[in-house]
């Protein structure tokens, strides 16, 4: 018995020309295996010209696992920290602005921007953003605090009303009802918060623009009114 395996080969079409690439495919229950781990020689010679002798080197392991991961992450942005509405009056709507104009009468009357904030997030399940905080309330006298409206309603002047809407551009994200019609609401509390925004998978940053709204009566009690709102994103990890 050869104590060094070989193969034989038989052209079935004569001369094979120079240059030509020879491809051997073995299939069946008897295959070549891989020797030992080192350095292997292959010798190819017979009844032909060619002649000469391969070097392979063989590893015992030539697995490499590849291995990484990606943190979850969210961003969320607040563009202005104070809002301003001015002197608020019973002949028009007042809508909130983010420079102080003074103490002068509801200085925009047109619905605008108060502030923006922008969210986004790699999160499998995306995210959510809520609000927690009061309506407009005075600490003169009883501490009298102006309506909030509970769903969305258009503006009434003369009557007194607090609330906001909220646009969405980029992204996927999308306002939450009440906010997103042409009307105003606002369901926050001190104590519970609201969602206004949210998308149920990861998401390039949305830009929301919220637009504050506050009207009052004849005999809306007179005072200083304030209130703070706090605003979180939260990720869906």
């Amino acid at each position: 018995m050869n104590a060094t395996p070989v193969i034989t080969f038989t052209t079935g079409s004569g001369t094979i020309a120079a240059g030509h690439i020879i491809t051997i495919t073995f299939n069946g229950t008897n295959k070549i295996t891989n020797g030992s781990a080192g350095t292997t020689s292959l010798t190819i010679n017979g009844s032909m010209p060619d002649s000469g002798v391969l070097s392979m080197a063989i590893v015992s392991n030539g697995v490499v696992a590849v291995s990484a991961s990606v943190i979850g992450s969210i961003t969320f942005t607040v563009s202005s920290n104070a809002i301003y509405f001015g002197n608020l009056r019973t002949g028009g709507p007042c809508f909130a602005q983010n420079t102080n104009p003074g103490n002068v009468t509801c200085p925009t009357t047109t619905e605008s921007e108060a502030f923006n904030m922008t969210a986004g997030t790699n999160a499998p399940s995306g995210y959510a953003v809520s609000v927690q905080g009061d309506t407009l309330t005075t600490t003169a006298g009883s501490g009298h605090s102006i309506t909030a409206l509970a769903s969305n309603t258009a503006s009434t002047p003369g009557s007194e009303q607090f609330g906001m809407r909220i646009t969405a551009t980029g992204g996927s994200g999308t306002v939450t009802a009440p906010y997103a019609a042409s009307g105003y609401a606002y369901t926050g509390t001190t104590s519970t918060a609201a969602q206004v925004a949210s998308y149920t998978g990861p998401s390039a940053t949305t830009t929301y623009s919220l637009r504050y709204l506050a009207n009052i009566a004849a005999l809306t009690p007179a005072g200083s009114y304030t209130t703070a709102h706090t605003y979180v994103a939260t990720a869906n990890f």
